[in-house]
């Protein structure tokens, strides 16, 4: 008995391995389309540096309110009059930042960049297919799509917005069917309140979505779309509210968008509240998305009710401020989809009796399904090409320097290293840009002048900013107001003010690269 057992146990094994290989689902030329948009997506971010602007104060901040148990009164890392009071509404971003650089420094911070960009484009590529776009037309809207969208996900809050504002752009054209579903939904639209103050543009996707639904119903229609996105927007109203802030949450929002994007002071200092300019790379790529949408409207492809709303709208929001391309570029890279899908597409015609067994093989769009090694094959390499640009193992591949660097090579760490073991009595002026980075090395025992949150100060406060940094006559009055001692200077970008100070006799050079330069009052003034 004990010899049969054994004598019949291979022959099992290999039957049950066949079955199990035979469920397999088969990979066919559609899914190589399809992965496109993702290889583009991770590659695109794979190969950008951490920008020095938006991380180092993120990442501080998240560190101050995780030390303090608590979100911090005022501002910690400048030392100038703020605009009182401080709301700290991006705090949950701030803590997740900070713990992926505490976990594994700016490499992990990268990663996790890579992740939400392939989820982005994952959801892209799956809202597209829900509304009816070919594997072809969606590979080439998405992975062109993300020329506009990967630039949108530096390592700010803003980047973790992105996910939160898909889902919501998806459920106003698909509601949930359940409760559970909507609450879902909820918490994360609570979570967008906490991590960015874009949350807002929800309100605005299920507007859209409502609008479809009723125009569906008066065309007759006869759906539940309409009480279900009803049921998802009362709840989704309700559910910023869980914030630490309550109502001043939507008083920031506002106040941050009239003060940067009405023509104030800091208009000239925030480019990106200012008009994408068709000379930029990222302007030009806005223009171009805008015109493709424009010929395929030309050639008939009409958008939705709801959809022309939303088009329409962030168009707008796109033409008026560089931030909201972003929102743009997702909103019409499924439209594109549609509609190259409907271009591409060969008229319908009946099978013939000789074409029917290789129409049982291919795919949507008329793609053949191709051989499944090689699909396969495919699908490993943009994998680990997508690996092997991960911060980790990217310095190993044959790229440049300026393309596998961690760090911006903008990021000021060698003047910061200098300013961190030389600190005379009294206050530090510095580049804007740079005082995110020095607010993480430096503070919060020593605070800097300003960073590049424009909001945070009011008017008079850049406008000194601006006088002393185009070296005007009363540059030294200015710093004299505020206790400055010590000039961390760009010699590009304050090239006025550099000439002032060498022309001052009350300045001496003590430190200088090839990017920065540092001066120190002398003794005798202070």
């Amino acid at each position: 008995m004990a010899q049969a057992i054994g004598r019949s146990a291979p022959s099992i094994q290999p039957r049950l391995s066949a079955s199990w290989l035979r469920r397999l689902p088969r990979v066919t030329l559609a899914h190589v389309w399809l992965a496109v948009p993702l290889f583009a997506a991770g590659l695109g971010t794979g190969l950008m540096p951490v920008e020095s602007i938006d991380y180092w104060w993120t990442v501080k901040l998240g560190e101050l309110i995780w030390q303090a148990g608590a979100l911090p009164d005022g501002d910690q890392l400048v030392f100038t009059p703020i605009r009182e009071p401080v709301i700290h509404a991006q705090w949950l971003a701030q803590l997740v930042f900070y713990a992926a650089h505490s976990l594994g420094g700016p490499a992990l911070a990268l990663a996790l960049r890579t992740i939400v960009a392939l989820v982005v484009a994952l959801l892209l590529v799956r809202i597209a297919t829900d509304a009816g776009a070919g594997p072809r037309g969606t590979a080439l809207a998405v992975g062109a799509g993300m020329l506009i969208v990967l630039p949108g996900l530096a390592l700010r809050p803003q980047m973790l917005a992105v996910i939160p504002f898909l889902l919501i752009a998806r459920a106003s054209c698909s509601p949930p069917r359940t409760l559970a579903g909507a609450l879902v939904l909820a918490m994360t639209f609570a979570v967008w309140a906490n991590v960015h103050g874009s949350f807002v543009l929800g309100y605005v996707l299920l507007s859209g979505g409502l609008a479809q639904a009723v125009w569906d119903r008066r065309q007759g229609r006869r759906d539940e779309s309409i009480a279900r996105l009803s049921r998802l927007a009362v709840i989704c109203v309700v559910a910023p509210l869980v914030n630490p802030n309550g109502l001043a949450l939507v008083t920031y929002v506002w106040d941050t968008v009239v003060f940067n994007g009405v023509g104030s002071t800091v208009g000239i200092l925030g480019v990106e509240w200012g008009p994408p300019a068709l000379r930029s790379t990222y302007g030009g790529a806005f223009f171009a998305s805008l015109l493709v949408a424009i010929v395929l409207l030309g050639r008939g492809h009409r958008p939705r009710l709801g959809e022309s709303l939303l088009l329409i709208l962030f168009g707008l929001m796109a033409t008026q401020a560089v931030r909201h391309v972003l929102w743009w570029g997702l909103i019409v890279t499924p439209y594109v989809a549609r509609g190259l899908s409907a271009w591409a597409s060969p008229p319908s015609r009946p099978a013939r009796r000789d074409d029917e067994a290789s129409e049982v093989a291919r795919a949507p769009d008329d793609i053949p399904a191709g051989t499944p090694a090689l699909n396969t094959a495919c699908l490993v390499l943009f994998a680990t090409l997508v690996l092997a640009c991960l911060p980790w193992w990217r310095a190993s591949t044959p790229l440049p320097s300026d393309r596998t660097a961690i760090l911006d090579r903008e990021t000021p760490i060698a003047v910061g290293e200098y300013l961190a073991t030389h600190q005379p009595p009294g206050e530090l002026f510095n580049f804007t840009d740079w005082g995110a980075y020095f607010a993480w090395r430096l503070g919060p025992s020593r605070r800097v002048f300003v960073d590049d949150r424009f909001e945070l100060h009011p008017g008079d406060v850049w406008r000194d900013y601006s006088t002393v940094g185009r070296g005007h006559v009363s540059w030294e009055e200015v710093l004299e107001r505020y206790g400055v001692t010590q000039l961390a200077l760009d010699p590009k970008s304050q090239a006025g003010l550099v000439q002032a100070v060498e022309r001052s006799p009350r300045w001496v050079l003590s430190y200088e690269d090839e990017r920065a330069l540092v001066y120190e009052r002398t003794p005798r003034e202070r």
